[in-house]
């Protein structure tokens, strides 16, 4: 009884209940809007190797993006929509633990903050599921980048400083290469990486803050170059 309990009061539980429990109402209503229809139809009159030449005027490494979507959920909606929520999901789970890095005193803020994320995430567009899948895959990708380059900077040891700093370099690659919109956030980076270390009392933070940040800031002024 105890470990069912447990189980349910788990943060994990609790977030997964918060961002499902309210698109429960609208579970299998949902079908396709706007955009949706275009990438349905290269899909189906095509093949998926078209969503290359289509989007290679303005996202040219974002067809990826769509190949998965239709690999994984084809042409349903009802897969489609919870693919995205599963997404927002993962993104929860890792704001949340970034969040507890950066500010480890004040847990419970950091918390209250991703409950409240999860059942008003300002994105009032969230059943074009096909159109945003590449928002909702941007999403955890960056923020676990920025995880990732947190915990490089605390390892204690140094393949695990490498391991974590690979991860958080190959994440925001692959962040980069869906859309632009997003790109910007990469800035935050140094300021949350500054936090996470002097709340850790680290010496010369700061130093240790532009050390770990530059090559991360200069893959992101050689994606504006590209872009």
């Amino acid at each position: 009884m105890k470990t069912i309990k447990k189980l349910l009061l788990s943060p994990y539980t609790i977030l997964f209940l918060l961002c499902f429990i309210p698109e429960a109402v609208f579970f299998g209503k949902h079908g396709f809007y706007w955009d949706d229809w275009s990438q349905i139809f290269l899909h189906t009159r095509y093949g998926n190797a078209e969503f290359w030449p289509y989007f290679s005027n303005s996202r040219p490494t974002s067809a990826w993006t769509q190949i998965l979507g239709f690999i994984t959920c084809g042409t349903s909606p009802v897969r489609w929509h919870i693919f995205c929520l599963l997404l927002k999901y993962a993104l929860l789970v890792v704001f949340r633990a970034l969040l507890h890095l950066i500010f480890p005193t004040r847990r419970r803020l950091a918390d209250t903050a991703v409950m409240l994320y999860a059942v008003c995430p300002i994105f009032s567009q969230e059943y074009v599921a096909m159109t945003y899948i590449q928002h909702f895959l941007d999403y955890p990708l960056f923020v676990f980048s920025a995880y990732a380059l947190l915990r490089s900077a605390g390892a204690g040891k140094r393949s695990h400083m490498l391991l974590w700093y690979a991860a958080s370099i190959v994440t925001m690659i692959i962040h980069c290469t869906i859309t632009e919109f997003f790109a910007f956030l990469e800035l935050l980076k140094p300021l949350m990486l500054w936090l996470y270390l002097r709340n850790r009392k680290e010496e010369l933070p700061l130093r240790k803050t532009v050390r770990y940040a530059l090559p991360h800031f200069i893959l992101f002024l050689l994606y504006c170059l590209y872009r």
